[in-house]
């Protein structure tokens, strides 16, 4: 915010961008990141997208190419969102689609993971 008041020709995008790195720079996200499960690894991706039916057949068939077995149970999912939501990464709105807590986060892995 300092950036922009003492330049106001800088870009919003771009001014964004730039805190965005430097919160960043003091949170480690690579870190947590290895902390998860391939499974949890590849919903939380699919959270950040905001584009799947996380428990559609279509989904668990891709879950099921990128771990590399046959199939993913309703279950399996099930269990990575109450692990995920135990841990605090993510949440679920009533009526809602699940979203991730922390913004910054959910800008990390659509940007590096």
């Amino acid at each position: 915010m300092e950036r922009l008041a003492l330049n106001p020709m800088l870009a919003i995008d771009f001014a964004k961008e730039q805190l965005i790195a430097d919160t960043m720079g003091h949170r480690d996200f690579s870190g947590l990141w290895g902390e998860f499960k391939l499974l949890e690894q590849l919903i939380l991706k699919a959270i950040a997208e905001s584009q799947v039916e996380l428990y559609s057949s279509q989904f668990r068939q891709h879950l099921a190419d990128s771990i590399g077995v046959d199939n993913i149970a309703v279950s399996s999912i099930q269990s990575a969102l109450r692990s995920l939501s135990k841990k605090q990464i993510i949440f679920k709105p009533e009526n809602g689609t699940y979203e991730i807590e922390d913004a910054l986060f959910k800008e990390w892995i659509m940007d590096e993971a």
